[in-house]
């Protein structure tokens, strides 16, 4: 074969070009259509193992502080349920649920703590005429009002994506 005939020799035609451009279609349309379901859709198990671990976060932010009997259990069960959300995630939406619920877990951890320990500190400082004692409890009350916002907020965002 001589250089002319090897530069008329047909290395590329429309039939492959159609070829690749298919395959870049279908690849194209493949990720796509994974991208979705990953970013949309709530895996059945994962679904459960929310509603259960979040029926469980209700359940424990009912107590009003963390020495009440059957807080411990309570506690030790919402973890446990939590955990299993966190490991039965299949897509990344059901990554950020779980994210949440773990959330919404510690945010009912501070809630409860800031009652025990505003009991303790109204209990220790009930008579105190002292000005920046009252400044202090104005300033942990609204402190507490704002954890107790973020708090629902988080339970309500999960209700509405679980129910």
């Amino acid at each position: 074969m001589t250089l002319r005939e090897f530069l008329h020799t047909e290395i590329w035609s429309k039939k492959t070009s159609r070829r690749i451009f298919i395959a870049f279609g279908v690849v194209a349309i493949a990720f796509v259509g994974f991208y979705q379901v990953d970013t949309r859709w709530t895996s059945p198990g994962e679904r459960r193992a929310a509603r259960e671990a979040l029926l469980q976060l209700d359940t424990l932010k009912a107590f009003t502080s963390n020495s009440n009997d059957g807080y411990e259990a309570a506690h030790e069960l919402a973890k446990q349920r939590v955990d299993v959300a966190l490991h039965s995630t299949l897509t990344s939406r059901d990554l950020g649920i779980a994210s949440t619920l773990s959330m919404y877990l510690m945010s009912i951890e501070i809630v409860i703590e800031d009652r025990t320990a505003s009991h303790k500190m109204e209990v220790k400082f009930a008579n105190s005429a002292d000005e920046r004692m009252r400044k202090m409890e104005v300033e942990r009350q609204q402190s507490s009002n704002d954890l107790q916002h973020s708090n629902d907020f988080l339970g309500r965002s999960l209700h509405s994506l679980l129910d």
